[in-house]
């Protein structure tokens, strides 16, 4: 059985994204970063993980500089779940 490569790839991101918070005070300084993340209310933000095939959908609190796993899982998952009507 072949492993899932997303959890590995996600802690990378988040280890990352992490290191980088200490220098983070605005979304903007994190999409100088991650230019292909997506910014939504609430300080929601979502990463596409190996090229498109995951989603990584983390909460930022920019204040206290912490970020927390909202949803992981791939591309067609998050199309699902976010499906309206």
């Amino acid at each position: 059985m072949r492993q899932n490569p997303f959890p590995k790839k996600a802690r990378k991101l988040l280890d990352d994204a992490g290191l980088a918070y200490k220098y983070l005070e605005s979304p903007q300084d994190l999409r100088n970063r991650y230019a292909s993340a997506s910014f939504l209310p609430d300080g929601v933000v979502i990463f596409n993980v190996k090229g498109n095939a995951y989603r990584l959908e983390v909460a930022v609190a920019y204040r206290t500089a912490t970020v927390s796993i909202r949803w992981a899982g791939t591309h067609r998952e998050y199309d699902q779940r976010n499906r309206s009507g």
